[in-house]
C-alpha cells in the first residue's frame, strides 16, 4: 500500500512539474500539492461521513424493505446473512471503513484534477461532482450487482439508490 501511495504522489508531482514547465499553461492553472492534500482529505472525510449517515439509515429502513424476505431476492438475503464469508461491512467493519477512506481519497483526488472543468464554484460545484459520482458509480453498482447479478427487484434498487 505504501508503494502505491508513493507512486501516485510521484506521478502527481511529475504532472505538476510538467504543467509548470509548459509555457502554454497559465500559472493559475497549475494544481499545487496542497490542493491535492486538501482534496484527498476532504474526499476521505466526505466518504466516511456519508457511510456514517447512510449505514444507520440502511439498517433502520432495511428490515421493512431491503432486508424483508417477502420483498427481497433470496440471493440477496443469503449474501447478507447466510453465505460465508459474510460481507466485510458486517464481518470486518474497520477494514471496510479503511477501504471507504481510500475510495474517498480517490474521489477527492479526481475532484481536484477535474476542478477547472466543473461548473461554478462552492456548493454548486460540490453538488455537481456528487451527482457525477452518483451517476457513474452508485447507479452502475446498484444495477450491476444487486439487480443484474443477484436478482434484486427494481423497486428495492430504487430504495437503495435513494439512501
Amino acid at each position: 500500500m505504501k508503494q502505491v501511495v508513493c507512486a501516485v504522489w510521484w506521478l502527481l508531482v511529475k504532472m505538476e512539474n510538467e504543467m509548470s514547465e509548459n509555457p502554454l499553461v497559465e500559472s493559475t492553472q497549475v494544481v499545487v500539492p496542497r490542493k491535492w492534500g486538501r482534496g484527498i482529505l476532504a474526499g476521505m472525510v466526505g466518504m466516511l461521513a456519508s457511510a456514517a449517515v447512510s449505514g444507520p439509515l440502511l439498517f433502520a429502513v432495511g428490515p421493512f424493505t431491503i432486508f424483508n424476505e417477502t420483498l427481497q431476492s433470496p440471493k440477496v438475503s443469503a449474501v447478507w446473512g447466510e453465505l460465508e464469508p459474510l460481507p466485510h461491512m458486517i464481518s470486518n467493519p474497520i477494514a471496510f471503513a479503511l477501504v471507504l477512506a481510500v475510495l474517498g481519497a480517490v474521489h477527492g483526488l479526481v475532484f481536484v484534477l477535474i476542478l477547472r472543468g466543473l461548473p461554478s464554484a462552492g456548493l454548486k460545484r460540490g453538488l455537481f461532482y456528487s451527482l457525477v459520482i452518483w451517476l457513474l458509480s452508485h447507479l452502475f453498482f446498484e444495477l450491476q450487482a444487486p439487480y443484474a447479478m443477484l436478482g434484486e427487484p427494481l423497486s428495492l434498487v430504487g430504495v437503495e439508490l435513494s439512501i
